[in-house]
């Protein structure tokens, strides 16, 4: 009798085995799918971040600088000021070093290669960049 169940329990495991592999396979097709969006959007934002990385200026003399690591500074011919900077979506906020600074937040754009910044909250005016480190 044993012998005559050993050819089913070894098919009843091959189709567990079988069917737990057909649920992982689909828990994480059905997880890639949701993901999808979240990682466009990711790649999307690293973009921007990397996009503004560079030297930029308004008019030869006014000049921002932003790092990969997330600092820059704002130089000018009177000195410079350092900070650190903050992106989420299309908004930038930059915290400068010095406390007696502004602390200025704008939402940004890329148009025809030049960095677009609005003055929200705090902050207010419409300045056109372009690259200075070309």
């Amino acid at each position: 009798m044993e012998e005559d169940n050993k050819p089913k329990s070894g098919i009843i495991r091959f189709i567990r085995i079988l069917l737990i592999v057909i649920i992982i396979v689909s828990i994480l097709a059905i997880g890639g799918i949701s993901l999808a969006p979240i990682i466009t959007e990711t790649i999307k934002q690293n973009k921007l971040e990397n996009d503004i990385i560079g030297s930029w200026t308004t008019d030869g003399y006014t000049v921002y600088e932003f790092y990969k690591d997330n600092k820059g500074a704002l130089v000018l011919p009177i000195g410079t000021s350092n900070f650190n900077y903050k992106i989420e979506e299309n908004r930038i906020s930059i915290d400068f070093e010095k406390e007696d600074s502004m602390d200025p937040d704008y939402e940004f754009s890329f148009e025809d290669e030049k960095l677009i910044f609005k003055g929200i909250n705090n902050t207010s005016g419409t300045y056109t960049f372009t690259r200075n480190d070309k």
